[in-house]
């Protein structure tokens, strides 16, 4: 899932996925060298909101 996506998902702001970051959730690389895009795995967002 894109940063985008999981924003408009969650209905969130930028500065609170941040914080999610800075408290452990985890970022994917981009699957694509150059790319700018942010991912997320869906499982590790679920299991961030959950724990």
């Amino acid at each position: 899932m894109t940063q985008k996506e999981l924003l408009k998902q969650l209905n969130i702001a930028p500065n609170t996925l941040k914080s999610w970051e800075n408290n452990g959730l985890n970022r994917l690389e981009p699957p694509i060298e150059g790319c700018r895009t942010i991912y997320y795995k869906v499982d590790d967002v679920l299991k961030f909101l959950t724990k």
